[in-house]
């Protein structure tokens, strides 16, 4: 998750005639910290609309309460520049002395604060907060309009980590309300997972189970789930492309690297998702953990979507029953003969074991045999993986957990 990120409109406008780009500070709260704790350590303003813009640029990185959550990173409205060694207008593309001024002394509270350790003159890092630049008077119609404008967008269901098409997500019913998902694609960041090649070009595993992860994970929301993404990439919303850009982008939900080596890879995920199994485990309905890969064996081994669960765990081999039988349906309604051969077994797997909520691992075909790959190949395909998956959880919750 590096973490959700929203760049946004108002700041394109600020810097239309000095185009640099930026990071936010990012800071990890202490015990007991709130959003308006931070904004105020910080020396941050602490009305609804910096509030508003703390929750954009922070993605769903909070509780079912809107409560900030334990061991995660979170941006604050305040942008790091590089220092030019000449000026902080200069630096940052505006004219305004007296906000540059202004700019300057928050730099020094933050330095006295011990929030930071060196001056911007000597890191070359100069802390920008967004409200000065918005208070800006070459700037401030344009800025108040965006601002607004992206203020009442984070109210309105906007998940950017789907991407412009389809961040917006309506809410269709409340269904899964009270049920939390944890989302695992494989793989990701200097990891790409299986490799196959189609027509001459390359397929990455990660991406493929990242696309369908988001499209299951957009189907959860639309039903009123409280949904986990657990890693994430920025740049990739949802995409409608038959073949997917590789790229090692890929971060944890709390921002954080992945890690290089598989063992730390896998506990990083299993911590995270243990970490918030505990902020939902009085209030919520049921937790799922939902990891999602693409298999890979000889060129001619085609293989149906098949499951795994953890040994002796009974919720676990219902769960993965159930995503089963609803794909064996679903494949008996929409191609009518087709003899559908997935599996449901015991895996003696690291987030199966490790997560304190129920686990299943699905595998989604061979990224290697061209039957098989025409299955995440084709948008709609993966669509209707989502579609199936989402059914076959609906029907577990009402089935088997239900109160």
């Amino acid at each position: 998750m590096k973490k959700l990120l929203l760049l946004l409109v108002f700041t394109f406008s600020i810097f239309s005639t000095h185009s640099q780009d930026f990071e936010y500070l990012k800071v990890k709260p202490k015990a007991g910290d709130g959003i308006l704790n931070l904004l105020y350590r910080y020396e941050l303003p602490s009305d609804q609309a910096s509030i508003d813009l703390f929750y954009q640029i922070n993605g769903n990185k909070f509780d079912k309460n809107n409560n900030l959550l334990k061991g995660f990173k979170y941006n604050l409205p305040v942008a790091i520049f590089s220092f030019n060694n000449k000026n902080i207008r200069s630096s940052i593309g505006i004219s305004d002395y007296n906000i540059a001024k202004e700019i300057e002394n928050y730099n020094k509270k933050l330095l006295e604060k011990k929030l930071i350790r060196k001056s911007f003159k000597k890191s070359k890092k100069l802390f920008v907060p967004l409200h000065l630049l918005s208070s800006s008077n070459e700037a401030s119609k344009i800025a108040k309009k965006e601002f607004k404008k992206e203020s009442e967008k984070a109210k309105a269901n906007v998940y950017p980590i789907f991407g412009k098409k389809y961040e917006k997500v309506d809410i269709i019913d409340s269904s899964l309300s009270g049920c939390v998902y944890y989302l695992i694609s494989g793989h990701g960041g200097p990891d790409p997972g299986a490799i196959g090649y189609h027509n001459g070009v390359e397929l990455h595993e990660d991406e493929y189970a990242y696309d369908v992860t988001l499209r299951l994970a957009r189907n959860l929301l639309q039903m009123a789930a409280t949904v986990y993404i657990i890693v994430q990439d920025e740049n990739d919303g949802i995409r409608d492309d038959k073949y997917l850009n590789n790229s090692s982008n890929e971060k944890l939900i709390n921002g954080e690297e992945i890690a290089s080596q598989q063992a730390a890879r896998l506990k990083q995920r299993t911590d995270i998702v243990n970490e918030l199994y505990e902020k939902h485990k009085e209030k919520a309905k049921l937790q799922q953990v939902l990891e999602i890969h693409i298999d890979s064996r000889s060129n001619s081994k085609r293989i149906d979507i098949f499951f795994y669960y953890a040994p002796n765990s009974s919720e676990g081999h219902s769960l993965a029953k159930s995503l089963h039988q609803t794909i064996n349906k679903k494949y008996k309604k929409a191609q009518p003969g087709r003899q559908y051969h997935g599996t449901v077994s015991e895996r003696n797997l690291f987030t199966l074991r490790e997560t304190k909520a129920v686990a299943c691992y699905i595998e989604l075909g061979n990224i290697r045999n061209p039957q098989d790959q025409i299955r995440f190949l084709e948008v709609n395909n993966r669509q209707a993986i989502a579609n199936w998956l989402s059914a076959g959880l609906l029907e577990y919750f009402q089935n088997e957990a239900m109160p």
